[in-house]
């Protein structure tokens, strides 16, 4: 079960991606094990719902959910799974179904297929990071004493079972914290339709409070927005108290050392796309291999299915299962399985570039919150501009841009560095922020040009101007409007009650 905290540290995850690992039977054996003890809760959770209605006595409710209590833990202790799994999964269900009872589009828990979460918990408070690498370790151990590839931060080490171990090697991107207090460890994995079984470890630590931050005096304004450059994306312009002026390019190029090192030595071999230029050219290739496969079924077809025009992969999966016909099952069965590696190839290139983009925000963001006391960001709303049906050739064009640029996730990355290194983070109003002039505060006609003239001749870049307005003591604070209550409890003001089992 869940341990009341010693301590009232921040608590963060370290998440490591395994690179090569050695399942053993038991390994199975055991995930297998939490799985049905996840499922059954779930059943036996369904048929105490399904037997309470709106004419149910309440006296009659609280017997039927402090049956199933005694029942659900008379089911943890027969699984036969250790002190650690056997509550993992209980304290997961009860989480899930309190997550349901305060929001009822969550949905209650349900039976699901194979997924591996095994604890590693660690008891008295958790222990020191420098016990993982220890070689007296048991049940979790990092050999830091050398390094599998130089250079490469890759770590062996062994995850501890009832009945074995496991071997594997992680990509230690990031060093824990040596000062921290390690709480717990986890195997975790998940199949993907495309990759099959994708593994990772996450370390839970408690990391003690940062030390008062010095004031530097500075604040900064950032405008956010998305713009083509020569060999970038401007997702942003940033003007600070000092003078400091500059635009926040994102590079479109997510290569690493290893990866030109691959197409140099095995330039035979199809690689995976390096930039957003050979990435659109994939997603051509799939396109016009989509629609070579809806030509040929266009002859065989007769009358065509609704919205054949605009099928994509999924309705040509459902037609593969629906048609009766072998003539068609062997076209879309082509066409599926020379697609199969394409959407493999394009899916790594697009996480890897997910990857690239948000490590470059973090960083970013990490540097700007530790160098000024404030930053002013505009309060604009990005997924309404997304959705708006009027704004625009110009912006429509520039859409798939935003996409890329992932504005959002660059406010999100920035205003948690603000909390962590306690710089205050504003949002102050846009609205004509970029074609007032920071000079003479006359107007501009509103353009797609990256530069704009004012009524007075004053001419300037649109998104520097939107900054420096946004750095003027006069610009006016957003109103932040308050946000709806999820549910009929909440809107009442009333608590839903904290339990699992509570329907």
């Amino acid at each position: 079960m869940a341990r009341k905290r010693k301590r009232d540290w921040p608590q963060r995850n370290f998440k490591f991606a395994v690179k090569e690992c050695t399942l053993p039977d038991s390994f199975w054996q055991q995930a297998k094990k939490m799985q049905a003890l996840w499922n059954s809760l779930c059943e036996h959770h369904a048929a105490v719902r399904e037997s309470i209605n709106d004419d149910t006595p309440e006296s009659d409710r609280k017997a039927k959910w402090a049956a199933f209590n005694e029942l659900a833990l008379q089911l943890v202790s027969e699984s036969g799974l250790n002190w650690e799994c056997g509550p993992d999964v209980f304290d997961r269900f009860t989480k899930a179904c309190i997550a349901a009872a305060r929001d009822g589009s969550r949905g209650w828990p349900r039976p699901s297929g194979l997924k591996v979460s095994i604890p590693h918990r660690y008891t008295g408070g958790g222990v020191e990071v420098s016990r993982l690498t220890s070689r007296t370790a048991k049940r979790f151990r990092l050999d830091t004493s050398r390094l599998c590839k130089p250079g490469r931060n890759n770590v062996s080490g062994e995850f501890g079972l009832d009945d074995g171990s496991i071997a594997f090697t992680i990509h230690q991107h990031r060093p824990l914290p040596t000062e921290a207090i390690v709480k717990s460890v986890r195997w975790c994995g998940r199949r993907s339709v495309a990759f099959g079984w994708g593994w990772h470890i996450t370390i839970t630590v408690e990391e003690p409070p940062a030390a008062e931050r010095q004031k530097t005096g500075k604040s900064v304004a950032i405008d956010v927005g998305w713009r083509k450059r020569d060999n970038a994306l401007r997702f942003g312009y940033l003007v600070d108290s000092d003078g400091l002026s500059k635009e926040l390019l994102l590079s479109l190029d997510f290569s690493t050392r290893d990866s030109r090192r691959q197409r140099r030595l095995h330039p035979e071999f199809e690689q995976i796309p390096e930039n957003h230029a050979e990435l659109r050219d994939l997603q051509e290739r799939r396109d016009r291999s989509l629609d070579a496969c809806k030509l040929r079924l266009k002859e065989v077809l007769s009358p065509l299915p609704a919205g054949f025009e605009k099928m994509r992969g999924r309705g040509l999966s459902k037609l593969l299962m629906e048609s009766e016909s072998e003539q068609v099952k062997a076209i879309v069965q082509e066409w599926m399985d020379s697609d199969r590696p394409l959407f493999r190839t394009q899916s790594r290139a697009s996480d890897r570039f997910a990857n690239s983009r948000q490590s470059q925000y973090e960083t970013l963001a990490a540097n700007i919150a530790r160098a000024y006391d404030v930053v002013y960001v505009e309060a604009v709303d990005i997924k309404g501009m997304a959705e708006d049906d009027d704004k625009g050739h110009a912006l429509n064009a520039a859409d798939r841009y935003r996409q890329i640029a992932a504005p959002g996730e660059f406010l999100a990355c920035l205003k948690n560095a603000c909390r962590k290194y306690q710089s205050e983070f504003i949002q102050r109003d846009a609205k004509c922020s970029t074609i007032r002039c920071h000079i003479c505060g006359g107007n501009a006609v509103a353009g797609a040009e990256i530069e704009l003239t004012c009524e007075n001749g004053h001419r300037w870049d649109q998104d520097e101007n939107a900054a420096r307005n946004l750095l003027s003591q006069t610009w006016p604070v957003a109103v932040q409007k308050p946000k709806l209550r999820r549910n009929r409890k909440e809107r009442d003001g009333k608590q839903p009650e904290n339990t699992a089992v509570s329907g």
